[in-house]
């Protein structure tokens, strides 16, 4: 499959709009990719409210065919939420191909256990955050390119 006939799909990090990873996204489409950019409210709602959003909004961008592939690059919280989408919108994980995390924290994070432990640093973290902390990680079928 080549790449101009695939979609990806950008997810920013907390406390980011979708703009923050435009220049990724041009650079992903001189490189012959369709690419979009998905922007959620990262401390206001949760992580299932949010990965919900992530699903309709990747199923909407890139429509079905059979040769076109979409992809989810996530930054940060990005990367958890679109493994979170995947693992629980089954139409979405049939149709990615791979996942790129860049510096998720899905083992933790030093930088926001320590602001957690601040006044008022879990609503700094916001509900997205403590979420993936607070529930277990998704499981998703071996095999998957991450």
């Amino acid at each position: 499959m080549s790449a101009e006939r695939d979609c990806v799909v950008l997810v920013p990090g907390l406390w980011l709009p979708a703009a923050a990873m435009s220049v990724l996204a041009a650079r992903l489409r001189v490189a012959g990719f369709s690419a979009r950019c998905f922007g959620y409210p990262s401390v206001r709602d949760s992580a299932s409210a949010n990965a919900r959003r992530l699903a309709e909004f990747a199923l909407r961008t890139a429509p079905a065919a059979a040769d076109r592939r979409l992809h989810l690059v996530g930054h940060s919280l990005g990367g958890v939420l679109s493994l979170r989408a995947m693992a629980g919108h089954p139409e979405l994980a049939r149709r990615v191909g791979r996942v790129v995390l860049l510096g998720p924290p899905y083992r933790g994070s030093a930088a926001a256990a320590a602001l957690v432990r601040l006044p008022g640093g879990r609503s700094l973290l916001g509900r997205s955050l403590t979420q993936w902390f607070d529930e277990p990680r998704p499981q998703l079928e071996a095999g998957r390119e991450i």
